[in-house]
């Protein structure tokens, strides 16, 4: 298939998807590693405002993050910073939940795939206010245990974002920096 039908497809497809979901608005872009193909907006920003999307208007990542994060960890395994055995408590000894020795338990692996066996959605309601991790990972206490560890799935947004100050500790710089430094160099020129 030629590029231009893939993209005359691909932008027929984006429009009947935010027809049939009623999405206010997205953007949508095809790109290679030299150029942008294709760049579409459609909608609005807010439902009800007449502010339309536009080519600079700015999206929530939300989960998409976490493929990028888990995508990172693996390269930090692969090159022996990180080692995806190992308890979190290695590199977050102030990490506390009620059942203390539960998170002794809890391995780099059970954050990546939701399986540290803390309720699914623990502290959500928190995770979307103006507050640090750090303050989240002060509210962890508050947590409980439905399962051991890599038992069964229990999604995660706050339990997996644990995973920062994990990189940041093992490879000595902060996630945002070191995705900034991998997109553009080996993992050698990294550590």
């Amino acid at each position: 298939m030629e590029i231009t039908n893939l993209i005359d497809n691909f932008e027929a497809i984006s429009a009947k998807i935010i027809a049939c979901c009623n999405a206010p608005g997205v953007a949508v872009a095809i790109v290679t590693p030299k150029e942008i193909l294709s760049l579409k907006t459609y909608g609005v920003r807010h439902l009800g405002k007449k502010e339309y999307v536009n080519q600079d208007t700015l999206f929530r990542v939300a989960s998409l993050s976490k493929i990028f994060t888990s995508a990172l960890v693996s390269k930090l395994n692969t090159a022996n910073i990180i080692d995806l055995e190992s308890p979190i408590k290695q590199y977050l000894p102030f990490i506390h939940i009620s059942d203390h020795n539960h998170i002794n338990r809890i391995k780099i692996k059970n954050l990546l795939s939701h399986t540290s066996g803390i309720a699914t959605y623990s502290l959500e309601s928190k995770a979307y206010l103006p507050i640090s991790l750090n303050e989240l990972i002060a509210d962890l206490p508050t947590t409980r245990k439905v399962s051991e560890p890599g038992k069964m799935f229990h999604y995660q947004n706050v339990i997996f974002s644990l995973i920062a100050p994990i990189i940041s500790k093992a490879s000595s710089f902060p996630l945002a920096i070191f995705l900034q430094k991998i997109a553009r160099y080996k993992i050698d020129s990294c550590t």
